[in-house]
């Protein structure tokens, strides 16, 4: 009998909780961090989030399970430091809660293991006048994360930065653009690349090195 009882509460708490969320087109990291703009929201879903680094990522698109960020010192136990399997919120974290049944870090299993993003929500770190961080229910494209169908990213944009999430949409870095140059460089000394082939090469890189569209 205490058992129903918790569960109907966790059951109200959860359709109340949707019935006042907030869901919007999109939301960028910057608005997360801007005072004058997260102030205006408590919680809810988004269609489209655009991180620091500029990676816009949105429902349905499909991401890469990267390299994990925390390494233990056992290799054989590594975990992804924000990736967990499971539910974070609604009915089936209710139902899973009842059960007894935690939440994991996802393990080095699933590396390269290729997902679909089925949800971003975002709500604040602490009280309404804190920022916004943003999360993602994710499930991979075959298959399932051991016991769950389902994971989640505790921070997006954290996620992302780390290389622990990875999106084909990932505007390329100055860096990269540099090492890439240099690598052309090395083709063209060794005649792999032509002169023609090169420049080609070169000008479309140095717009990214040098931050210009």
């Amino acid at each position: 009998m205490k058992k129903i009882l918790v569960f109907s509460l966790l059951f109200s708490i959860v359709i109340v909780s949707n019935i006042y969320a907030q869901n919007i087109e999109k939301m960028t990291y910057e608005d997360t961090q801007n005072y004058e703009q997260y102030v205006k929201f408590k919680r809810g879903n988004l269609k489209e989030f655009v991180t620091s680094n500029k990676t816009s990522i949105s429902i349905g698109d499909t991401l890469t399970l990267g390299k994990p960020f925390v390494i233990s010192s056992d290799k054989d136990s590594d975990t992804y430091s924000g990736l967990i399997g499971g539910k974070q919120s609604g009915i089936g974290r209710t139902m899973s809660v009842f059960a007894g049944d935690s939440p994991r870090n996802l393990s080095t299993d699933f590396k390269n293991e290729k997902v679909i993003v089925k949800k971003l929500s975002y709500y604040h770190l602490g009280s309404k006048k804190k920022p916004i961080s943003v999360t993602i229910l994710f499930k991979p494209l075959h298959g399932a994360f051991g016991m769950n169908a389902n994971a989640y990213c505790t921070d997006l944009n954290l996620a992302v930065k780390r290389g622990e999430l990875i999106s084909g949409k990932t505007p390329m870095t100055k860096e990269k653009a540099i090492s890439l140059l240099k690598e052309a460089k090395s083709e063209l000394d060794l005649g792999i690349l032509t002169q023609k082939e090169f420049d080609l090469k070169k000008e479309s890189l140095l717009k990214i090195i040098r931050n210009k569209e």
